[in-house]
Protein backbone atom coordinates (compact mmCIF):
# COMPACT_ATOMS: atom_id res chain seq x y z
CA UNK A 1 0.00 0.00 0.00
CA UNK A 2 1.42 3.58 -0.87
CA UNK A 3 1.24 6.27 1.15
CA UNK A 4 0.32 9.73 -0.08
CA UNK A 5 0.85 12.91 1.92
CA UNK A 6 -1.47 15.93 1.21
CA UNK A 7 -1.45 19.87 2.86
CA UNK A 8 -5.22 19.34 3.44
CA UNK A 9 -7.73 16.79 2.58
CA UNK A 10 -11.49 17.75 2.18
CA UNK A 11 -14.28 15.54 2.58
CA UNK A 12 -16.83 15.88 -0.03
CA UNK A 13 -16.96 17.52 -3.34
CA UNK A 14 -20.07 19.88 -2.42
CA UNK A 15 -20.39 23.34 -2.69
CA UNK A 16 -18.67 24.18 0.61
CA UNK A 17 -16.29 21.71 -0.34
CA UNK A 18 -15.51 22.60 -3.53
CA UNK A 19 -15.75 26.14 -2.46
CA UNK A 20 -13.08 25.68 0.32
CA UNK A 21 -10.61 23.88 -2.15
CA UNK A 22 -10.63 26.69 -4.45
CA UNK A 23 -10.03 29.45 -1.67
CA UNK A 24 -7.50 27.29 -0.70
CA UNK A 25 -5.90 26.57 -4.35
CA UNK A 26 -5.69 30.13 -4.69
CA UNK A 27 -3.78 30.74 -1.56
CA UNK A 28 -1.17 27.97 -3.25
CA UNK A 29 -2.31 24.99 -0.90
CA UNK A 30 -2.38 21.87 -1.96
CA UNK A 31 -6.11 20.26 -1.38
CA UNK A 32 -7.32 16.83 -1.93
CA UNK A 33 -11.34 16.37 -2.42
CA UNK A 34 -12.38 12.92 -1.62
CA UNK A 35 -15.94 12.42 -3.30
CA UNK A 36 -17.65 8.95 -2.88
CA UNK A 37 -20.14 10.12 -6.19
CA UNK A 38 -18.39 8.56 -9.56
CA UNK A 39 -19.42 12.58 -11.15
CA UNK A 40 -21.70 15.74 -10.23
CA UNK A 41 -24.85 14.34 -11.52
CA UNK A 42 -27.46 14.84 -8.86
CA UNK A 43 -31.17 13.24 -9.20
CA UNK A 44 -33.80 15.96 -8.34
CA UNK A 45 -32.56 19.75 -7.17
CA UNK A 46 -31.10 20.00 -3.79
CA UNK A 47 -30.83 24.10 -4.08
CA UNK A 48 -33.10 26.60 -5.57
CA UNK A 49 -31.27 29.71 -5.82
CA UNK A 50 -28.18 31.90 -4.62
CA UNK A 51 -28.24 34.22 -1.46
CA UNK A 52 -27.05 37.85 -1.87
CA UNK A 53 -23.68 37.18 0.03
CA UNK A 54 -23.30 33.74 -1.90
CA UNK A 55 -23.07 36.06 -5.24
CA UNK A 56 -21.09 38.93 -3.46
CA UNK A 57 -18.36 36.17 -2.41
CA UNK A 58 -18.47 34.73 -5.67
CA UNK A 59 -17.93 37.97 -7.12
CA UNK A 60 -14.80 38.54 -5.09
CA UNK A 61 -13.29 35.85 -6.87
CA UNK A 62 -14.30 36.92 -10.38
CA UNK A 63 -16.86 33.38 -11.04
CA UNK A 64 -19.63 34.61 -9.96
CA UNK A 65 -20.87 35.87 -14.13
CA UNK A 66 -20.48 32.07 -14.53
CA UNK A 67 -22.98 31.27 -12.54
CA UNK A 68 -25.61 33.91 -13.10
CA UNK A 69 -25.05 33.60 -17.06
CA UNK A 70 -26.91 29.63 -15.97
CA UNK A 71 -29.65 30.93 -14.35
CA UNK A 72 -32.46 32.71 -14.06
CA UNK A 73 -32.63 35.85 -11.99
CA UNK A 74 -35.84 35.76 -9.39
CA UNK A 75 -37.04 39.85 -8.42
CA UNK A 76 -38.92 38.15 -5.36
CA UNK A 77 -39.38 35.34 -3.24
CA UNK A 78 -41.76 35.02 -0.69
CA UNK A 79 -41.27 31.90 1.54
CA UNK A 80 -44.29 30.40 3.60
CA UNK A 81 -46.82 32.90 4.62
CA UNK A 82 -46.73 37.10 4.27
CA UNK A 83 -46.36 38.06 7.88
CA UNK A 84 -49.69 40.48 6.89
CA UNK A 85 -52.55 37.96 6.42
Amino acid sequence: MHELEHEVVIAGGGPAGMMLAAELALAKVEVTVLERRPDHVLVGSRAGGFHSRTIEVLDQRGVADRFLAEGTVAQALTLGRPCWT
